[in-house]
């Protein structure tokens, strides 16, 4: 089942300077929501191969920022429940045709702005993922409330497939974390609004969450790149902040924050 409000947003078929209007509306919308927000990657051509063998199938050149595949692509390119996708090498944004909403472009958009997606920290890139996800997911559904309520609505009971929650055992440590602490904590580390060196802006962030609470938060991120950044953020997010963290954890109700 399809969300109806998608036909208003979504036209088909989908001219390049009606994706690159989208691109820079969600932009706009992420520097309006969270302060200043600049794109991390360099601009550069992407060449998309099979995800099975590897196989070459189709250069995106430089001045093509966000674009959507064509099915038989798609099929060979995406994994079956993903709706987009961004590269930081490159800073393009790639779209799973029919499979794509508001919800997917602020969400790759983000990702083009995140901390996380600076080339300076490509060696931390998959042992920062599961992190780098839910943070993401949890800026767009903190977006959509305060923006696009309806489809906030539609998203957090994940009504449809298209536009639905993402990453949800994630978004609920994150969003937990943010209802314990000022999410600025968060958007700093998020947009690099410190520096854009992983390891230096993790320091910083936890230094902001002890300043803001008072408390003995470690920084987790050494045990956390053996491990799992998410969950030993988690584990010692429930370490200080007990109840109201698991409390929080339950609910996943934005009007809370």
């Amino acid at each position: 089942m399809s969300c109806p409000k998608r036909s208003t947003y979504i036209s088909d078929p989908f001219s390049a300077s009606e994706l690159e209007s989208l691109r820079e509306s969600a932009l706009q919308e992420i520097e309006y929501c969270f302060g200043s927000a600049q794109v991390k990657g360099n601009q550069d051509i992407l060449r998309l191969r099979r995800k099975t063998d590897n196989q070459e199938l189709i250069t995106i050149p430089k001045d093509v920022n966000i674009c959507v595949l064509k099915k038989e692509l798609a099929n060979q390119v995406f994994n079956p429940s993903e709706h987009g996708r961004y590269y930081f090498q490159s800073n393009k944004i790639i779209l799973n045709p029919e499979k794509w909403c508001k919800k997917t472009v602020i969400h790759e958009c983000l990702h083009s702005v995140s901390i996380f997606s600076h080339p300076c920290n490509s060696r931390f890139f998959k042992k920062t993922l599961s992190f780098s996800e839910g943070a993401t997911e949890f800026l767009t559904g903190l977006l959509l409330f305060g923006n696009h309520y309806d489809c906030y609505k539609n998203w957090i009971k994940k009504r449809y497939k298209v536009c639905g929650l993402s990453y949800k055992h994630d978004v609920k440590i994150i969003f937990a974390f943010c209802g314990c602490v000022d999410p600025q904590v968060l958007i700093d580390l998020y947009l690099g609004n410190r520096t854009n060196v992983f390891p230096t802006a993790w320091t910083c962030f936890t230094e902001d969450i002890i300043q803001h609470t008072q408390s003995n938060f470690k920084d987790i991120l050494d045990e956390g790149l053996r491990v799992g950044l998410i969950n030993a953020f988690g584990f010692e997010c429930e370490r200080q902040f007990q109840r109201k963290f698991r409390d929080l954890k339950r609910t996943l109700d934005f009007s809370l924050l």
